[in-house]
């Protein structure tokens, strides 16, 4: 009878299962695969490559010619939008341009405006301003605002009067007195009247006038009826 040889065998899950390390020269075949492996004594199942003699890759062949482009598909569905981000910072105001020129049409009322060399055709009309305080009154005051043209009749003398003229502002006052009373002017320098303070008539009106210089009043008597 002939000698029967058989190799080492079992499925290719059961090597990798078991990864026993072969002895040099040992076939371990896999009856699943029929791939076999040659041990080397030293490296474990799985980390043998399996037999047999691989030869070297051949030549890359020419690639083929490139076939003509296919039609192109329907267009998909548009998606859906997505959220709008936050909005950015307002960048800073632009300088703002020299006003153009105005042609003053009926009633205007301008406040704090400066006016450079206008051209006035007609009269200016000046507010006039009667006081009602006119007797010893700490409040009485020289106030421009009121009107450039002020009156008042004295039913007493004036012992307190407040400057608020600014400079550059100016009042023409009209004073009726008719009982000798006087007024106590704030710190003025009088350009006439022999550099002192008008006396007030009783026979007629007295008419100042009063001007502001930087920070100066100056007073000037204009007239007194006599």
């Amino acid at each position: 009878m002939a000698d029967q040889i058989q190799l080492r065998r079992d499925t290719a899950a059961n090597w990798t299962s078991a990864n026993p390390t072969l002895a040099s020269g040992e076939f371990g075949l896999e009856t699943d695969t029929d791939q076999f492996k040659v041990g080397d004594g030293t490296t474990a199942w799985t980390s043998l490559g399996y037999g047999g003699i691989q030869g070297p890759q051949g030549i890359q062949g020419i690639q083929g010619i490139q076939g003509e482009t296919g039609p192109t598909g329907p267009q998909g569905d548009q998606g859906i939008q997505g959220i709008q981000g936050i909005q950015g910072e307002t960048g800073p105001q632009g300088i703002q341009g020299e006003p153009g020129e105005v042609t003053a049409d009926g009633v205007f009322t301008l406040t704090n405006k400066t006016l450079v060399a206008p051209i006035i055709t007609g009269t200016v009309v000046e507010d006039v301003y009667a006081w009602t305080s006119t007797t010893g009154a700490v409040t009485t005051e020289l106030e421009p605002a009121n009107g450039s043209i002020q009156t008042v009749t004295l039913t007493g003398s004036i012992t307190s009067l407040t400057d608020n003229v600014a400079a550059g502002e100016a009042i023409t006052l009209i004073i009726d007195d008719g009982t000798a009373y006087t007024i106590t002017w704030p710190t003025t320098t009088w350009v006439n009247n022999a550099g002192a303070a008008p006396t007030l008539a009783t026979d007629a009106v007295t008419v100042i006038a009063l001007w502001k210089i930087s920070t100066t009043l100056y007073g000037a008597l204009v007239g007194n009826g006599s």
